[in-house]
């Protein structure tokens, strides 16, 4: 209930004049509703699957192509220590671990194998060579 400003008679609310003089009543408006802010994106989650997925790709990859078995367990460990310190699972890291080692060891098998073999297919090769000729 409000009163009116000229003659003091008590009125409702929602009226915009003075039911005893007229006289005309300040219409008090709602304000505004300030704009909502937008709702706040969620923060990334850190991807918890990527260094063991890495750590079983090195592990794979070092059987065929060393290199790329080291590199990608490289990146493997660098991402299992991060999930590691947020979540605390070393599943990601002990695979990429794994893969590491691996491929390490797949290299230093490629080049024995290929210093003791290579010179003798090399051979095996000239002969056949020479007898297709």
């Amino acid at each position: 209930m409000k009163n009116c400003p000229k003659c003091g008679k008590e009125l409702n609310d929602d009226v915009a004049f003075c039911t005893e003089c007229g006289e005309a009543l300040e219409v008090v408006e709602a304000a505004p509703e300030a704009p909502k802010a937008a709702p706040e994106a969620p923060k990334a989650a850190p991807k918890k699957n990527v260094s063991k997925i890495l750590g079983i790709v090195g592990i794979v990859a070092s059987l065929f192509i060393p290199l790329a078995g080291f590199i990608v367990s490289i990146i493997g460990i660098v991402l299992g220590v991060k999930e590691m310190k947020a979540t605390g699972n070393k599943t990601g890291l002990i695979l990429s671990i794994i893969g590491l080692v691996l491929s390490i060891l797949c290299w230093i098998f490629n080049m024995i194998f290929s210093a003791l073999f290579l010179p003798m297919f090399m051979v095996m090769f000239e002969e056949l060579m020479y007898s297709l000729s």
